[in-house]
């Protein structure tokens, strides 16, 4: 595999290394409004889940503008790679940005 340093979802294989890293991270469901993040590291959880997240453009290193959490709605919504997108706010807790 070459060595990898990061899991394909972003987490650090060194147990330390994603313990330590992980203090700084923030779910994209918790974002101010507006805001713009990078994604470090998606939660695994499911097949389902993972397929979701990569269908709305959410992977580890991409660039998330424009961030506006409706917590009324249960819904975030983003700018990836110039498009608008639109998540519900459960999916949107499975994504750990910085």
């Amino acid at each position: 595999l070459g060595r990898p340093e990061r899991c394909p979802h972003g987490r650090p294989l060194d147990p330390v290394e994603a313990r330590d890293t992980a203090r700084d991270l923030l779910a994209l469901s918790a974002v101010a409004v507006g805001g713009e993040v990078t994604v470090d590291r998606l939660d695994e959880g499911s097949e389902e889940r993972l397929s979701a997240l990569t269908d709305a453009g959410i992977a580890p290193g991409a660039r998330l503008e424009d961030v506006t959490v409706n917590a009324a709605a249960g819904m975030v919504s983003f700018r990836a790679a110039g498009e608008r997108r639109t998540i519900s706010s459960v999916l949107a807790a499975a994504v750990l940005v910085r």
